[in-house]
């Protein structure tokens, strides 16, 4: 029956659409909704993260993140746990870090009393960055920001 479609907001399919940008020369959401004649005005929770993926693959430097087509743990810098607290993930490039971002991921595993801080050796690239549990629900941004100095240039 062919390929699987982005989402029921339009025909075409994944490979599609990230063709269709590029040959296109598509650099906005909406553009990329307009050209490909989407049947929803604003997209919807699985179509607007990948196209805002898409775009920012296709044209990196270039194309501005929007924030609100993220994940909800992108948004959150956090994974969301079934208890309702959140997993604060630190981001690391390629695993590595230094001696003052070990630091301030120490301050804010004492700051908010996290049971355990968790660094794995997986090869998968979220396993590959350092996960600390809160005690409980947290602001997440603020948690962020004193954990990653680097934060507001890399933050989702």
């Amino acid at each position: 029956s062919g390929p699987k479609t982005v989402c029921k907001c339009t025909s075409f399919s994944h490979d599609d659409v990230r063709r269709l940008i590029l040959e296109k020369d598509l650099r906005a959401i909406p553009q990329v909704m307009q050209e490909l004649h989407w049947t929803t005005p604003d997209g919807c929770s699985s179509c607007r993260p990948a196209l805002n993926y898409y775009l920012l693959a296709a044209w990196p430097g270039e194309y501005e993140d929007d924030q609100k087509s993220r994940f909800v743990n992108e948004r959150m810098h956090a994974n969301i746990q079934k208890d309702g607290t959140y997993s604060v993930v630190p981001r690391m490039w390629g695993g590595l870090t230094n001696p003052r971002e070990l630091r301030a991921i120490a301050d804010v595993v004492e700051k908010y009393d996290a049971p355990m801080v968790k660094a794995s050796g997986s090869t998968s690239s979220a396993s590959r960055r350092k996960i600390f549990p809160p005690s409980g629900p947290i602001s997440t941004p603020p948690a962020w920001s004193r954990a990653t100095p680097t934060a507001s240039r890399c933050a989702p």
